[in-house]
């Protein structure tokens, strides 16, 4: 609503005054009075009132239509004053009137046809739906080149009506921010998925900052609270096409730099070099570490600054005036950053939770046997060094160099053969031979107790069953049933097991094969009550042929894995030596 003056004729004296002072009135005044008097027959000099009362009327009339739309002038002139193009066309798409900016632009553009602004897409659908004459407005979003923006096109049109009215809306840094959070959530995302290897080793701040580059910015200092409560980390940048890292750098809490700014403003905060100001004025304002600025190796014209819990961002030289889209892009990836190292430090928190549990359960079982800790962490290595040159993901080989030492854990369950300073019976050794079943329902057990699918759980179960099995079908135990099917492990009974058969060839696990190999080399590197240590030569002939069975590796292994070790059989004898 407009709310009106008391006087409501106050400014029309303005408007009267105007009319008054337009030679455009006095012409035509004087046209009409030459007419009145010709038609009258007199001469045209005989009175003066033929051309005075014109003057008024017109003046009088004008004003008062003028007064009167007022504001509608006003608004009328609108379309004019905006930035973005306003026009009227046909319902062909030629252009028929602009005015002010967009007439400029326009002309000096060389726009007579809407489709020389928008994409193809956006004007198949304008195109379509007025041809079809479609009641009410049209709305789509489009590129356009000719003005390298983005743009929400709408079209005003009545059926009945031959021209319409168009008006643009830039929406680029509307856009901009949408492709913005959709690379943050695609980075949240994809640190999701390749959790595994980052708590192995955490390059997440890397990922971030190769993230936060490709937004504009030109260098970004990631830092976390330290044990002494400084800021520490490290300022990324692209050199050459790489992402490179500083040294790490430690900011004290003392300290006036910047990145401290929306820690103690509770707030994200950023600044620009005005034009005015000198490089030397903007870095005393803002008094950013040294470390950082020689790192960056360029003035710093602009900078934002947020933080979230134990983690704080600073970007620097964004290519163009910082906004508010950026302001939103900032507070997300300081709240992804934030995210993201809690789950790391969750997840490594839980992974060492699972590895003390791993080690527990297998020191208990090699409790009375004179077999080391140092030996559960070699079988590990050997069995990581072989998934890797086997070709098993990055994340299998993380977890076999996990679980692989879990194969033995069964032996908890007959302490009383694990120390015999003699030689096992017959009836002992079947029994011995059953630690395999009694370590598969152990581990059987606790995935029981979990309440999602643990793969490092099922793998060891697959090593702790089968990793005394053998390629050529001689090993134990006996699981496989006549139709080739794996046997219910449900009994704890030797006799149970005895109608089946053990497994052969490509019927046991890869990963069991490289955990019995990697348990094989390293129990004969090992001194026993009843043997002395082998060297590595020794070790590496025994395992290509065992002359006291006279099976060959290839026969107990398989081929493939018997390959894989010739290869980098070296690096077993070095893991030996580093780990003893």
């Amino acid at each position: 609503m407009i709310n009106r003056s008391p006087d409501r004729f106050g400014s029309y004296p303005a408007f009267l005054a105007k009319e008054f002072m337009l030679p455009a009135n006095y012409i035509i005044a004087a046209g009409i009075g030459v007419l009145i008097h010709l038609l009258q027959g007199a001469s045209i000099l005989s009175s003066p009132v033929p051309y005075l009362v014109p003057v008024f009327v017109q003046a009088l009339s004008k004003a008062y239509v003028k007064y009167q739309n007022r504001f509608s002038q006003m608004l009328l002139s609108l379309p004019a004053r905006r930035s973005d193009p306003a026009f009227v066309m046909d319902r062909q798409g030629r252009v028929l009137l602009s005015t002010g900016r967009t007439k400029e632009e326009f002309k000096k553009r060389g726009i007579t046809h809407i489709e020389q602004i928008i994409d193809f897409e956006a004007h198949n659908r304008i195109n379509s739906a007025t041809q079809t004459r479609l009641s009410g407005d049209i709305e789509v979003e489009s590129y356009s080149p000719k003005f390298d923006r983005w743009y929400k096109v709408k079209v005003g049109q009545d059926p009945k009506d031959e021209c319409l009215l168009v008006w643009f809306e830039d929406i680029t840094q509307r856009r901009e921010l949408d492709n913005k959070l959709a690379k943050i959530r695609e980075f949240s995302n994809q640190i999701i998925i390749e959790l595994p290897s980052l708590i192995e080793q955490d390059t997440s701040f890397q990922k971030l900052s190769a993230l936060i580059l490709e937004l504009g910015y030109s260098a970004v200092f990631i830092a976390k609270f330290s044990e002494e409560q400084n800021l520490s980390g490290n300022v990324y940048k692209l050199q050459g096409g790489e992402l490179v890292s500083s040294e790490k750098v430690v900011v004290f809490p003392e300290s006036e730099a910047p990145i401290w700014l929306s820690r103690r403003e509770g707030r994200i905060t950023y600044a620009e070099k005005s034009i005015e100001q000198s490089e030397a004025e903007f870095q005393q304002q803002y008094p950013f570490d040294p470390q950082v600025v020689g790192f960056i190796g360029a003035p710093i014209r602009n900078f934002i600054n947020y933080h979230e819990a134990e983690v704080s961002i600073i970007a620097f030289n964004l290519d163009r005036s910082i906004g508010s889209g950026d302001v939103l892009a900032m507070e997300v990836l300081a709240n992804s950053a934030r995210s993201v190292s809690s789950l790391i430090g969750l997840a490594n928190q839980n992974e060492r939770k699972f590895m003390q549990s791993v080690t527990g359960l297998c020191a208990a079982a090699e409790y009375s046997d004179e077999i080391t800790g140092e030996h559960i962490l070699r079988v590990n290595h050997y069995s990581e060094l072989l998934a890797k040159e086997l070709g098993l993901t990055p994340q299998e080989q993380h977890q076999i160099g996990q679980v692989a030492a879990m194969h033995d854990i069964g032996k908890v369950a007959i302490p009383h053969l694990i120390k015999l300073q003699r030689t096992f019976t017959v009836e002992e050794r079947r029994e011995m031979q059953m630690h395999t079943i009694f370590g598969a329902q152990i581990i059987e057990r606790m995935m029981g107790c979990c309440s999602a699918p643990e793969p490092r759980l099922s793998m060891a179960f697959e090593i702790a069953l089968h990793h005394h099995q053998q390629w050529n079908g001689e090993g134990y135990p006996n699981i496989i049933q006549s139709d080739g099917s794996l046997a219910e492990l449900t009994s704890k009974e030797i006799d149970y097991y005895t109608p089946f058969r053990p497994a052969r060839g490509e019927e046991i696990p890869l990963v069991a094969r490289i955990v019995s190999l990697a348990d094989n080399y390293d129990a004969l590197r090992s001194r026993r009550q009843y043997k002395p240590a082998k060297g590595h030569a020794e070790t590496a002939g025994l395992i290509r042929s065992d002359d006291r069975s006279g099976t060959a590796g290839e026969e107990r292994f398989g081929p493939d894995v018997m390959e894989a070790f010739e290869r980098v059989h070296s690096e077993f004898d070095v893991i030996y030596r580093n780990m003893s």
